[in-house]
């Protein structure tokens, strides 16, 4: 009742299957390609906030299907819907439980099914992305850690500088997909639309150079867009990354740096495992030299 009478809903008839129907998005009579998962839950109670409960396996077949999955509460009490998409759930501190807590933020309304249609086809574009390049990096905040975020963006767009396919900008996109970095005094968080965001955090910002934190953004841009298919992208961001970052041997993604940059022949991955040694005990340094 809630969608577009022209979407269509194709009922699954399985018990514990993990998605109770699949939507097909129609517009003005015509496919359009795009198409969701949907979960459906309920609750007769007027709890505040709205959550419920999803088992680990459950939520990992979700991340192995190529289309999105939204999961719907219906709260009886109030004859009201509330979603969530599973793709976009914040980073889950408690990987290793055997269920997850999904709290619903989002109620439905008239402009939902818009909102719905339009992350529907970041996802697919997302996952798809080397047909769609050059990919846009919008610059957006006013501010970083208190300070003026434009030397950051600056920097950013240095080292963004001569790549063909990136073009940095300061306003967001109509069309998607495209990178979203966004600047706070609490983290940078960066985003590939259709994907989840990820949240970049300095422990003395001040001391940090904005050429270095830059880097760090170029490297969460690099993994965003090599995770969603545009690898030789996110090959030649990492090798722009390397010289200046130092989140990148801090963080735990050191090995998938070392493959993606062997897979390149680049030589910036003997200048990633010199940097790594450059560190005393680095955990990860055993395993960046054996990749």
């Amino acid at each position: 009742m809630a969608v577009p009478s022209e979407w269509v809903v194709r009922w699954i008839d399985h018990d514990d299957y993990g998605i109770d129907a699949r939507i097909e998005l129609f517009e003005s009579g015509e496919t359009t390609g795009f198409e969701f998962a949907l979960q459906l839950k309920s609750t007769a109670t007027t709890r505040s906030p709205h959550f419920t409960t999803i088992k680990r396996q459950t939520l990992n077949y979700w991340a192995s299907l190529n289309l999105p999955v939204l999961v719907i509460l219906a709260d009886q009490a109030t004859d009201t819907l509330w979603y969530e998409w599973s793709h976009l759930l914040p980073f889950d501190e408690h990987s290793s439980r055997a269920t997850r807590r999904i709290t619903f933020v989002k109620s439905w309304n008239k402009g939902t099914p818009a909102e719905l249609y339009k992350e529907a086809q970041a996802h697919r574009f997302a996952r798809e992305l080397h047909r769609h390049l050059p990919l846009k990096v919008a610059a957006l905040g006013l501010s970083f850690y208190g300070e003026d975020s434009g030397p950051l963006f600056v920097a950013l767009r240095t080292a963004l500088r001569g790549l063909p396919d990136i073009q940095v900008v300061h306003s967001e996109p109509e069309d998607v997909p495209y990178i979203s970095v966004t600047s706070a005094d609490d983290a940078v968080r960066v985003r590939l639309t259709g994907d989840h965001s990820r949240s970049l955090t300095w422990g003395h910002p001040n001391e940090y150079s904005t050429t270095a934190a830059a880097a760090d953004i170029v490297t969460a841009i690099a993994f965003a867009v090599g995770e969603c298919g545009a690898e030789d992208l996110g090959g030649q961001l990492l090798e722009r990354a390397v010289p200046d970052s130092m989140m990148l041997i801090a963080a735990g993604r050191l090995s998938d740096a070392m493959a993606v940059l062997t897979r390149r022949n680049s030589w910036i991955a003997v200048e990633l495992i010199k940097k790594t040694y450059a560190v005393e005990n680095h955990p990860h340094g055993p395993e960046a030299l054996v990749v």
